[in-house]
């Protein structure tokens, strides 16, 4: 039996699950919300840089890569296949050729985790 795949989901039900996961510390949720800040309709690509994401939260990149690699951990991100590659602005158009080094994402919800997260008390 395989699982069911991650959802995508709006910029803000994404906030709002990663904002109820007990498992996302404070850390993990700044990295996360400038990740959201260049979010838009379900589906489509982010592509913060780590740099551009320390300078937004006053994190190191040595940081910032291992709360983004916790995100994908978790499932609330994943990275697109042509992520890094020369071509990744050739399919998706938005991503200027600057930025075709930086690893691309899209905002996912994971499938197990819809119905089961149960939010920290605040």
């Amino acid at each position: 039996m395989t699982s069911a795949p991650d959802a995508e989901v709006s910029t803000a039900e994404w906030m709002r699950r990663i904002g109820d996961d007990p498992r996302i510390t404070g850390t993990t949720l700044a990295v996360g919300l400038v990740f959201a800040t260049f979010g838009g309709e379900p589906g489509k690509p982010v592509w913060p840089s780590h740099g551009r994401i320390g300078a937004a939260t006053g994190l190191s990149r040595e940081t910032v890569s291992r709360h983004t690699r916790k995100l994908v951990d978790l499932g609330y991100l994943s990275a697109l296949p042509a992520a890094g590659r020369a071509d990744t602005a050739a399919r998706w158009p938005e991503v200027t050729q600057r930025d075709a080094r930086t690893k691309v994402y899209r905002l996912t919800v994971p499938a197990a985790l819809r119905e089961h997260v149960t939010p920290r008390s605040h």
